[in-house]
């Protein structure tokens, strides 16, 4: 796996190698921001990009995958959207 951007994007030549990437969709949350301000509405606080709101993303680099892979990438990707998947990481204590 790939994180940050699109593997295949950012080292083409190592594309071959790699299962998927893991993006951030920095951009979404900009846009995000952008057109709740436009409407009025002025968000504060930090911006947590989700696989749910689209500022994280699960990549199929450049559909270099088999068809029962990209199968089980959406669903993890939608076990993790739903809950039935929990992400957890030592900083973050699981409640």
């Amino acid at each position: 796996m790939w994180v940050d951007t699109d593997g295949c994007e950012s080292a083409a030549q190592y594309c071959k190698y790699m299962v998927g990437s893991v993006t951030k969709n920095l951009s979404g949350g900009v846009q995000a921001y952008l057109k709740s301000s436009a409407d009025g509405t002025y968000p504060t606080g930090n911006y947590i990009g989700t696989l749910a709101n689209g500022g994280v993303g699960l990549v199929d680099n450049n559909n270099s995958q088999s068809a029962t892979l990209k199968a089980q990438l959406a669903k993890v990707k939608a076990g993790i959207v739903s809950g039935s998947i929990k992400i957890t990481s030592p900083s973050q204590p699981t409640s």
